[in-house]
């Protein structure tokens, strides 16, 4: 039986002890909104076919890296969700290691404008690489809803 003391809980509660990196909580923000001057970012990754519409993608780790040189390392919680602050600029958000499903592999790279008032970003199958293609995603996102 272990016995923490109220400062063993404290430090494992600010993450300095016993608390595994993919348990750092993601903040409350909603896309778009701007808190001391960070924008909030949320990523759905989720992938889907004709049988099965919905599956999150879970403890998926990726990469946000904008044009000035910030890179934030990210990981989708159990729903499949990433949020996240970071500056205004241009990023390419990029999966760390592929995603096996069904008999396929899935990646992303995209590019993402963080700014105010942006949406949700929404990586599905149909803008994720697949197995052995290259080509990534340019240009914008189709948003939640979109076809």
């Amino acid at each position: 039986m272990r016995i923490w003391s109220p400062f063993a809980a404290l430090l494992t509660v600010a993450g300095i002890l016993g608390a595994p990196a993919s348990a750092a909580a993601q903040p409350r923000v909603d896309p778009g909104v701007v808190i001391e001057g960070q924008v909030g970012v949320r990523v759905y990754v989720t992938l889907n076919d004709e049988d099965i519409p919905y599956v999150p993608v879970t403890q998926h780790r990726m990469t946000m890296t904008g044009n000035d040189g910030d890179t934030i390392v990210v990981r989708t919680d159990d729903a499949g969700v990433i949020t996240v602050l970071a500056r205004p600029g241009e990023y390419r958000l990029t999966s760390s290691e592929p995603v096996s499903w069904r008999g396929t592999t899935y990646r992303w790279d995209v590019p993402v404008l963080v700014r105010r008032d942006m949406r949700l970003i929404d990586l599905r199958p149909r803008n994720a690489i697949r197995d052995g293609q290259t080509a990534a995603v340019r240009g914008p996102l189709p948003g939640p809803g979109s076809p």
